[in-house]
């Protein structure tokens, strides 16, 4: 499956990446408050802006680029979602090594600063996130037994990739979100998932954050 991503860099014009999920893939991505807590925890908040970290503690120890997933059963038409994004880049290897990149000069402070709207929405509506497992929800907690409550979502492109935990680095080398939302009431939450040029599942997105049982990382916001 191919899906559309805003302010997408590697993948060239036509902003494409190939999700795939061979199988797996719940378990080395993860999304935290803190780049101290690399293994994340569940976020609720009722907060229009804050901070979050998407972290890689899988045994490649890199994804070569990280995709935000914004996804809400709100009606708002006019709200609007700044993301700034900050993190490390490099060029993807061609033969799956780990990126040699220097702690400061290859960090990007702001490497999206973008604003998405109503329009941006390009999936939905549905209860369920893409991910190896079927019918998979969107958040810790969500009753999917509900197939009234649906969701729009769209994939928003940081610019960024992730490195496995290394405190060398700025944010131990995890992707850093910051988000604003504004003239929004309701629920929505936040997925990460990400994309390697090489890897022992091949090219393409074949990891997203656990959001059921043990191990569950993810970030709502409730206005």
């Amino acid at each position: 499956m191919r899906f559309n991503l805003d302010g997408a860099t590697y993948n060239g014009p036509d902003k494409t990446y190939y999700m795939k999920f061979g199988g797996g893939g719940l378990n080395a991505l993860h999304i935290t408050d803190s780049p101290s807590l690399p293994y994340g925890q569940v976020t609720s908040s009722t907060s229009s802006s804050g901070t979050f970290y998407v972290s890689d503690t899988g045994g490649r120890g890199y994804d070569d680029d990280i995709i935000l997933m914004f996804a809400t059963n709100s009606s708002d038409n006019d709200f609007t979602l700044a993301i700034n994004s900050s993190g490390y880049q490099w060029t993807p290897t061609g033969d799956g090594s780990i990126p040699v990149l220097n702690p400061v000069n290859d960090y990007v402070a702001g490497a999206l600063s973008d604003t998405f709207t109503n329009a941006n929405f390009t999936y939905g509506y549905q209860i369920n996130k893409p991910s190896s497992v079927m019918v998979y929800p969107i958040f810790y907690g969500q009753n999917m037994s509900d197939t009234n409550n649906t969701f729009r979502f769209m994939f928003i492109d940081l610019n960024v990739g992730a490195l496995g935990v290394n405190s060398s680095f700025e944010g131990n080398g995890m992707a850093k979100v910051d988000y604003t939302l504004s003239n929004f009431n309701g629920f929505c939450a936040f997925n990460a998932y990400a994309w390697c040029n090489q890897s022992n599942q091949g090219q393409g997105i074949s990891w997203t954050n656990r959001v059921a049982d043990a191990g569950s990382s993810g970030y709502t916001v409730s206005l």
